[in-house]
């Protein structure tokens, strides 16, 4: 039987979201937050046009802040 090719690191992150959402929240806020500039997103040499801006990440945030784990 073939494996299905998702990397198990993945697997992982999908499940630490899950079960530690308010921990999850914070980390990606952490790595991302400094990588805005108004609504651009900075990163990999490359400018990423968003329409939110860092709005969307403080969403995300106050989102999984509050919800419960799985």
């Amino acid at each position: 039987m073939e494996q299905f090719p998702i990397k198990n690191s993945f697997i992982d992150h999908i499940n630490q979201a899950r079960t530690q959402p308010r921990d999850t929240a914070e980390r990606i806020y952490e790595l991302l937050a400094p990588l805005y500039k108004g609504e651009e997103l900075h990163h990999f040499r490359k400018t990423i046009e968003t329409v939110e801006g860092i709005q969307a990440l403080n969403d995300l945030r106050n989102y999984m802040g509050r919800i419960n784990a799985v």
